[in-house]
């Protein structure tokens, strides 16, 4: 009862404080592609049911291009210091962050309204032998692919050859064939799907979609899914996954019998951080005198428990943040970058998954 009363007491005074206003919100895709597209477009649509009632409602700007760095790079130019726009960051934008440029973004100059803290799954032929067989795996068809070929690359090598950076790389060029050309996600699915493709990887709710039948029919299923990250910077396991699958810390101690450890092991675990745990955020500008309206009505959508409820049915059971919440979890994930993490990852990028704009970023520091 005191929590309904102070939201109608806050509702009330932010209402006749603050005049109606449409914001803006820049996504880093196309209205139609992709799962960034269609959980922000979701979300917007509860959003705007809650924005209501303090007067207000919110628009996409859709911003595609350069695996989602345009969209950052014209939002600092354009929509940084307007109170009224945020910015909808998805895993690409988080890997991008820290070793490549972006044109100025830097989530710590801005403040979090709230996020879904999501994952990925590596999806492959149940035949698919880690130890003994070299994996096709997919370089295009989305963004954020980097921590996924880190991953698989650690489970195929084991703990003698991705301990090091120098060695793990020798190791990924031989027992990982990664393909490229995808002009699409549907193209890369389908690659998937007749068998070109050894694994591939997608978000829950588009890997169910994409392969249930071949999930059915026992052909494919999931290798591992990178597991849930908590408020304190650690993982939990993901609670929808499919019954008897695993993490992938899990599946790599099955497969060489030790748990994974190491310098490309600590790289992973930072770019996974950032890809996964920011892969569904929304960012306005740490002074906007809007972020608190806002969040009230982020929080009133994810405490709906209509609007929660069909979120869950279409984007898996994941928490979402908000408040003081989002702001604790968002501090863990920047608490977790060190020189030596970037370094390796920097190293990584430009010799395996051939980012030429890979670099060391001292800002970061």
């Amino acid at each position: 009862m005191k929590r309904l009363l102070l939201t109608l007491v806050v509702s009330l005074f932010i209402s006749t404080a603050v005049k109606a206003e449409t914001f803006t919100i820049v996504f880093p895709t196309t209205p139609d592609k992709g799962g960034t597209a269609y959980w922000g477009n979701l979300t917007l649509k509860h959003l705007n049911k809650k924005l209501e009632k303090y007067g207000h409602n919110v628009v996409p700007k859709y911003i595609p291009g350069q695996r989602g760095k345009k969209a950052m790079g014209e939002f600092v130019k354009k929509y940084s210091k307007d109170p009224r726009a945020m910015m909808l960051a998805n895993g690409g934008n988080g890997e991008a962050f820290l070793i490549e440029p972006i044109k100025g973004f830097d989530y710590r100059n801005y403040a979090p309204i709230g996020l879904m803290n999501t994952t990925i799954w590596i999806s492959s032929q149940t035949s698919y032998d880690p130890k003994t067989m070299v994996a096709k795996f997919p370089s295009s068809g989305g963004t954020g692919f980097a921590s996924d070929m880190i991953a698989l690359g650690m489970l195929t090598c084991g703990p003698d050859r991705s301990y090091r950076v120098d060695t793990f790389i020798k190791c990924f060029e031989e027992r990982l064939k990664i393909v490229g050309g995808f002009k699409s996600r549907g193209e890369r699915r389908m690659a998937f799907v007749n068998s070109l493709l050894t694994a591939s990887r997608a978000t829950p709710q588009s890997t169910m979609m994409a392969n249930k039948k071949l999930f059915d029919a026992g052909t494919h299923g999931v290798l591992f899914s990178h597991g849930i990250r908590t408020l304190d910077g650690g993982k939990r396991l993901d609670p929808n996954a499919p019954k008897g699958a695993q993490s992938f810390e899990q599946v790599y101690e099955k497969t060489w019998g030790v748990k994974p450890s190491g310098d490309v092991f600590e790289a992973y675990d930072l770019f996974q951080a950032f890809r996964d745990g920011f892969q569904k955020t929304i960012w306005i500008s740490k002074d906007s005198k809007h972020r608190e309206v806002i969040q009230l009505a982020f929080n009133d959508m994810i405490n709906d428990p209509t609007i929660k409820k069909d979120l869950d049915n279409k984007l898996g059971k994941f928490d979402w943040y908000t408040g003081l919440t989002v702001d604790t979890f968002s501090s863990s994930l920047f608490q977790k970058i060190t020189k030596k993490k970037i370094e390796n990852l920097v190293e990584l990028a430009q010799k395996t998954f051939k980012y030429k704009s890979a670099k060391v970023k001292p800002e970061l520091f």
